[in-house]
């Protein structure tokens, strides 16, 4: 007996096929480790809130753009200061001098050369569902917001996007109520899990944890994360292929914050793959630039593009 799938290959052929590297994360030891993001792979990103999300997102989109067009549900952040966050992770600098008009001139001239290499890559649309300006485009829908972003995920699709990020599952409204937060999430992962395989294409949905930081187990570790610290976490771990988990030790300790996102600091940052279905698990060392709230590989300067 010769078993096929839909497509018409034998299980052999299958088995044969390499597994081909998915669209670059950026950070080289996390590609390695998970193999890019992936078609038809839902990659769940958890962290803290402040650890840098929305920062990790920034630069996901800007990495994978230079591969294929890119999609970014902005919905703690917004569209504007998102695109803005992108350019400044891209060159490096410090966002809160840029705004308030502190650059130096030799500082104008990077962030300028930034904004010109992420405009010659492909298409990046930031949508913070209302809208978006990158480039301009309204979403013009009447359904509940579920299916509002289904719909745009599916008319960005059609667009040639080929990866999708939101920033965060929780602000994700669904327009009727639920039982609990629990059942929400469950039918909000089981829709994004549904649309990775049908669409053929990954999603990263970031989430919030909970925060324990009075646990003194957790103390001993640097309140390292775990998979319980998602909220309302069964779902969510059951319908994701990967989940990534973000840590930031000096978030923790008593280190003055001013003093770190003024001037040009780096930290220790880890990405945790906590869970990976068809692959090892373990944790990836990261620098964390907190004056421009950048993830980087270990001594990498910036995201080459």
């Amino acid at each position: 007996m010769t078993i096929y799938n839909s497509q018409g290959k034998t299980m052999q052929e299958i088995v044969d096929t390499k597994p081909q590297m998915g669209i670059t994360t950026g950070i080289t030891q996390l590609d390695e480790t998970i193999l890019g993001l992936r078609p038809a792979h839902l990659v769940m990103v958890g962290a803290y809130s402040g650890i840098g999300k929305s920062s990790l997102m920034a630069d996901l989109s800007l990495a994978a753009a230079t591969q294929v067009p890119v999609c970014a549900f902005s919905l703690e952040m917004g569209e504007e200061l998102f695109i803005q966050r992108m350019w400044y992770n891209h060159a490096d600098l410090n966002y809160h001098t840029g705004m308030t008009g502190k650059l130096s001139p030799k500082e104008q001239k990077k962030l300028a050369k930034a904004m010109d290499t992420v405009s010659d890559i492909n298409d990046i649309y930031v949508d913070a569902t209302s809208g978006s300006m990158y480039p301009s485009w309204i979403l013009k829908s009447k359904e509940p917001p579920i299916d509002s972003l289904e719909n745009a995920i599916r008319d960005y699709h059609k667009k040639g996007c080929r990866l999708f990020l939101i920033d965060y599952i929780q602000y994700v409204n669904f327009g009727f109520k639920t039982e609990s937060e629990t059942l929400r999430l469950k039918s909000l992962t089981g829709h994004l899990h549904k649309l990775t395989i049908e669409l053929n294409v990954p999603i990263v949905a970031f989430a919030q944890l909970k925060k324990e930081v009075g646990d003194s187990s957790r103390k001993s570790d640097n309140h390292r994360p775990t998979l319980s610290d998602i909220r309302d976490s069964g779902y969510i771990i059951n319908d994701s292929d990967v989940i990534l988990l973000l840590h930031r030790p000096s978030y923790f300790e008593n280190v003055d914050a001013v003093s770190l996102f003024s001037n040009k600091v780096e930290s220790d940052a880890e990405i945790i793959v906590a869970k990976q279905r068809n692959g090892p698990t373990g944790v990836i060392p990261c620098d964390f630039h907190c004056y421009s709230m950048a993830w980087r590989n270990k001594e990498q300067d910036g995201i080459p593009i």
